[in-house]
């Protein structure tokens, strides 16, 4: 009873140990990959991925998956797949006369996969087939009879590939190495196991179900086929050897250990734990990619202000994050107000280039560009290894109704609707279909119908400014349209292109007042070309500021520290992006 106990007692220190680590470096990276599946509730569903290599631990893989846009679930069902790894592990390694002193080495398998978490590429397809196959060997090894352990060797290594996929390749050479360990006279009997690997692998390439052996035998089949997997991923699967050999190696030493020979070995085996933990940990956890997961939840999720503190305390020249930051000052109505209280890096921090078609997705709608947001969203969803993004889905049926193409949209929602997580919101926009006045009475919807330009397309064709002018046209009782368009100008330091925006709408529907940095951006025009802007007129605060700024600029220009001085200033004006970036 007492040995129960303890071993409950040391299972959930391990799960609580995985879990809060996993919580602390990777919530973030749970709610993001939760975006490459999505699990439907359909027999079509079900048969299309049962059917495959590794179909049930892709469809186990991909039902836990839905659950990780909760919060503390994905570090939850992680931290206990690698605590059950860890558990037939050591019990493989009792099973083969392991001193308890030494079961700390079971954590070994389950440390490198734990990193390979942290990759965006690898599929948790390939933990949920690991612990199938640690599940699988356990049950080989509590056959004592010989004929039969053969036998079910012969039977489950075909099967542990079909339901777990390359997988099986580690059970065999483990299986075959138990044996020789075991020191069984007929070891020689278990190579047949080699010739039935192999068989399985050849077959499964020749028939067009498997790419390559490379995928066939290796971990490489639970990570981006285009990509090639990090070191630790292949480690997680030699260290399931080793940890067999070290066993059988510390099997030989039968005097029981003294109380300190016993806390020297412990120590010794915590000790490499956490140098090897630290060791990866410290080349695979990248702050910026961690910081840009947080920053995408949040936008998704709609926190405004936790986007913008999150970058008001740690400043950043990275397009991705300053495209989610000058959007979600956007959505929130204050983006040419507060546009330079954070650093900004030129025309890119408000539409980068490149090839991030969620993110610009997201940036076209809220622009209000709703036929580059569909076009992104569905380069994003097509793009995606199993064509699948549940939230470009929902960005297709919200531009779907607002274009009106309503048999789309229901195609879309019908898909939403198979699910768990994401049942809800379709069913709450199938009121939407074929119902013009009340997408029109939306209040997310309406405004961006109301800012359509033309019939819809799926590329600008003029250039993105073009389009801009076209949407705030359109409909200016929303500023978001002509504030970036405006923005764009000054982040690119085209004044004159700036003001001739302000010439052609200013104190129109479009653009009735002035935002904070349009303002600044006038003041500096009606300075250095009084002949055309000489007339307009900025608040006084704005240009006793200006003015301040013009006399401490021209007093301290020679100063080595001009830069320096003029940010402590003036740093959240645009007077000085104008002339320091």
């Amino acid at each position: 009873m007492l040995n129960k106990k303890i071993s409950w007692i040391t299972g959930l220190l391990v799960f609580a140990a995985f879990f809060v680590f996993l919580q602390l470096t990777c919530e973030y990276h749970f709610y993001y990959i939760e975006q490459d599946q999505m699990f439907r509730y359909s027999t079509i569903y079900v048969q299309s991925k049962i059917g495959s290599p590794g179909g049930l631990s892709l469809l186990i893989s991909y039902f836990l998956l839905q659950f990780f846009s909760l919060k503390f679930a994905g570090a939850a069902l992680v931290a206990l797949l690698l605590t059950l790894i860890t558990y037939f592990t050591a019990l493989l390694m009792q099973r083969m006369g392991a001193k308890k002193e030494f079961l700390i080495i079971s954590l070994f398998p389950s440390v490198f996969l734990l990193f390979a978490h942290f990759n965006i590429y690898y599929h948790l397809q390939g933990t949920v087939a690991y612990l199938l196959m640690a599940v699988t060997f356990y049950v080989y090894v509590l056959f004592t009879n010989f004929r039969k352990r053969i036998v079910f060797g012969a039977i489950t290594i075909p099967v542990l590939f079909v339901i777990g996929g390359s997988v099986f390749s580690l059970y065999t050479a483990g299986i075959i190495l138990w044996e020789i360990l075991s020191k069984n006279r007929k070891w020689y009997v278990s190579v047949v196991f080699i010739f039935i690997a192999a068989v399985v692998a050849f077959v499964s390439i020749n028939i067009g179900i498997i790419s390559s052996y490379r995928f066939a035998l290796l971990p490489d089949f639970y990570f981006n086929p285009l990509l090639a997997p990090p070191p630790h991923l292949l480690m997680a699967w030699i260290a399931f050897l080793l940890t067999l050999l070290m066993t059988k190696g510390f099997s030989f030493y039968k005097k029981p250990l003294s109380s300190r020979k016993n806390l020297i070995v412990i120590s010794l085996q915590i000790a490499l734990l956490f140098g090897v933990t630290y060791k990866i940990y410290q080349k695979n956890f990248d702050a910026q990619t961690d910081r840009y997961k947080r920053l995408n939840y949040y936008f998704y999720t709609s926190q405004w202000d936790k986007i913008n503190e999150l970058n008001r305390h740690e400043k950043t020249t990275n397009y991705l994050h300053l495209n989610l930051l000058n959007s979600a000052l956007a959505e929130k109505g204050v983006l040419a107000d507060q546009l330079f209280q954070f650093n900004q890096n030129g025309p890119y921090s408000l539409v980068v280039e490149g090839n991030v078609p969620v993110l610009l997705s997201d940036v076209y709608f809220t622009m209000g560009d709703i036929a580059s947001s569909q076009r992104y969203a569905l380069e994003a969803y097509t793009s995606s290894e199993d064509m699948v993004n549940p939230r470009m889905l929902q960005r297709l049926v919200q531009t779907a109704l607002i274009y009106g193409t309503y048999p789309v949209a229901e195609k879309y929602i019908s898909l939403m609707e198979q699910t768990l997580m994401y049942k809800k919101w379709a069913k709450e926009h199938r009121k939407f279909l074929c119902n013009d006045k009340l997408v029109e009475q939306d209040s997310l919807l309406g405004p961006k119908r109301k800012g359509l330009i033309t019939e819809p397309v799926l590329y600008d064709t003029k250039g993105i400014t073009s389009d801009l002018e076209g949407i705030a046209v359109a409909n200016p009782s929303d500023k978001t349209a002509i504030e970036y368009l405006g923005l764009i100008h000054l982040l690119s330091k085209d004044i004159e292109s700036f003001g001739g925006l302000i010439k052609k709408y200013y104190r129109t529907d479009v653009l009735p007042g002035l935002p904070k940095s349009f303002e600044e951006a006038l003041a500096i025009l009606m300075v250095y070309d009084p002949q055309n802007y000489g007339n307009y007129r900025v608040s006084d605060q704005t240009q006793l500021k200006f003015a301040d700024f013009n006399k401490t600029y021209n007093q301290k220009q020679n100063s080595n520290d001009l830069s320096t001085l003029m940010y402590n200033l003036y740093g959240k004006t645009y007077w000085y992006y104008y002339i320091f970036k």
